[in-house]
């Protein structure tokens, strides 16, 4: 059975009652359930309770504009899912997120988009990942989240499997990275536009990338970063990525910078 785009832009909802889905135990899709649903504004904690065959939740809220909060527990029994592709994209109400949203969704493999556009978003729990060891995409995820000004540095520590961070941060408000970001994602290959048009950077932790050891690009990474500071440009920066085939625009329009380190690409052959 499939629950997919059931109720696509009903925009005179504003409510889900708590039993809606109680007897559709073998569901295997909500994708795209409730996408555009502009009136709707709070989901039942206990809404998926029963659906645990849901292998994904896809566009299930997608531009869901005039929703605030998230329950901590909406996913708390579909163990089964796989992928949030754009689950809560464009809603640009949500103001956080529960620590624990993805608690017990221990086989998800993909967060493409998921928070896209969340424009009010301000801050990310430590541990919204933690439990989603099998992750391999986080392209997009936070992609214009223009609230969003800083990065829990231990946020992808246990995604030692993703292999892209295409886009994931690349929103106007950040005004720093942690060091450490990525210190875990050793299987990653693309950083493609990943902070591109952070206008509130300033400077670029040195150790960023150490252990990145398979990326391939760096293609608009800092693309329009105007707000990097003169020397902005750590000298080893790019030390450990040996496997690089392309820079393409990685600093582009990044008009502050003066100096550029002698040995910038020494390593990367």
């Amino acid at each position: 059975i499939t629950l997919e785009s059931v109720f696509p832009r009903c925009s005179s909802i504003t409510s889900i009652t708590a039993n809606l889905f109680r007897y559709n135990t073998i569901a295997s899709t909500f994708t795209g359930t409730f996408q555009d649903c502009v009136g709707l504004t709070s989901i039942p904690v206990d809404l998926f309770r029963y659906n645990t065959a849901s292998t994904t939740f896809g566009y299930c809220f997608y531009g869901c504009n005039n929703l605030t909060t998230i329950p901590v527990d909406i996913f708390r029994y579909n163990t089964l899912c796989q992928t949030f592709q754009q689950t809560f994209q464009n809603c640009s109400k949500i103001t956080a997120l529960p620590t624990d949203l993805f608690r017990y969704n221990t086989i998800v493999i993909d967060f493409y988009s998921t928070f896209q556009s969340c424009t009010l978003l301000a801050s990310l729990p430590t541990d919204l990942f933690r439990y989603n060891t099998l992750v391999t995409t986080f392209a997009q995820c936070f992609l214009s989240c223009s609230s969003l000004t800083s990065i829990p540095s231990d946020l992808f520590q246990y995604n030692v499997l993703v292999n892209t961070f295409i886009s994931t941060f690349s929103t106007s408000g950040l005004t720093s990275i942690p060091a450490n970001l990525f210190q875990y994602n050793i299987n990653v290959t693309s950083f493609q536009s990943t902070f591109q048009a952070c206008v509130g950077l300033t400077a670029i932790p040195a150790g960023l990338f150490a252990g990145n050891t398979l990326v391939t690009t760096f293609h608009q990474t800092f693309y329009i970063c105007n707000g990097l500071l003169a020397t902005a440009i750590p000298t080893d920066l790019f030390r450990y990525n040996t496997l690089v085939t392309t820079f393409q625009q990685c600093f582009q329009l990044c008009t502050k910078i003066t100096t550029i380190p002698v040995d910038l690409f020494r390593y990367n052959t």
